[in-house]
């Protein structure tokens, strides 16, 4: 062993500038291939196991361990069902593309004001909806809560951060339309579930009465910074090659998904609802996506102290109140 190191010690030696131009293609092959384990880790469910935790709770090794292996994000499961809050539902399947079906909760209401259509998060499901979806079926809305493909009842095992997901809120508002063509339609949408709405709005022309955005990011590639910087890491460029290679997983282009830039083709009347403290989407992100809306009806709600957690466990009055309000303007559009 001793005399190979030496040996490959006098080959470095002799031939310097190879043996630089070797090492710096195998840190290169090293960091892009952990980049694509990692992208992929995000993206694509695992099976089993239990969730990694975030970035605050984690102790140092354990954060040495996930920059190691990569995180770890179960298939999320419905693990309630309506029925839990009191309310009574049915199921229904709405065929996307290419065999993907989403799984759909409806809660109906007779008489109703209209239907409000809610979207979750990053992996998540529709079952961490119901407290919000208890609120608008009370205020006399048919609800529709709606998996996004990978998650819950739905096909597939993975995810695009509302990119894809943007087809899966189109073909959902589709059908919905077909029921109910002549009563408003709201979509009340979370993180994910935001950029997926803006997304479908802006590039699948979707057409809605109301959106209420809560916890609404600006640009995947500022979103995806915001998880290094909270693990002391710098964002570039981990996160610019976390979302190149998320997009050859997976077949989306992160680089050009921005709710920010989708935001301009948003006409109806707004809500955003966003944690003073979100450290995964900030609050400058979500005023970034508002200023895209120009002078046209829109209401911005910051819940204290809170953080990437849902704004109606923070503060039901004041979350029940801004949506009201903004269901109040939509009723009165001529």
């Amino acid at each position: 062993m001793l005399t190979r190191i030496r040996s490959a010690t006098k080959w470095v030696r002799r031939h310097p500038w190879l043996a630089t131009v070797i090492l710096l293609c195998v840190c290169l092959v090293s960091v892009n291939a952990l980049a694509y384990q990692h992208a992929r880790a995000m993206l694509w469910f695992a099976r089993d196991g239990s969730r990694t935790l975030r970035p605050d709770q984690l102790s140092t090794l354990g954060k040495i361990a996930v920059l190691a292996t990569g995180v770890r994000v179960p298939r999320p499961e419905n693990d309630r069902t309506p029925l839990d809050n009191g309310l009574d539902f049915y199921t229904r399947r709405i065929e996307v593309v290419s065999d993907i079906v989403l799984e759909v909760w409806v809660l109906p209401a007779d008489p109703s004001q209209g239907t409000v259509l809610l979207l979750h998060g990053y992996a998540g499901a529709k079952c961490d909806l119901l407290a919000e979806a208890k609120v608008f079926h009370e205020l006399g809305y048919v609800v529709w809560l709606v998996d996004f493909r990978g998650s819950g009842g739905s096909s597939e095992n993975y995810t695009t951060i509302g990119y894809s997901e943007a087809e899966d809120v189109a073909a959902t508002i589709t059908r919905i339309r077909e029921d109910s063509e002549d009563q408003p339609l709201i979509v009340y949408a979370r993180s994910m579930g935001a950029a997926a709405i803006l997304r479908a709005v802006h590039i699948h022309k979707s057409k809605v009465d109301g959106v209420i955005l809560e916890s609404v990011f600006d640009r995947l590639q500022t979103t995806v910074g915001n998880r290094f910087r909270l693990m002391s890491l710098p964002a570039y460029p981990a996160a610019n090659l976390l979302i190149f290679w998320g997009g050859i997983c997976t077949g989306f282009n992160g680089v050009e998904h921005n709710p920010v830039e989708y935001a301009p083709s948003c006409h109806c009347p707004t809500l955003f609802l966003h944690g003073e403290i979100d450290p995964n989407a900030t609050l400058l992100e979500a005023r970034n996506v508002q200023t895209q809306l120009g002078d046209r009806d829109s209401e911005f709600v910051v819940v204290e102290k809170t953080g990437h957690t849902p704004t109606i466990a923070a503060d039901s009055v004041r979350w029940k109140g801004a949506a009201s309000r903004l269901l109040a303007r939509i009723r009165r559009v001529p």
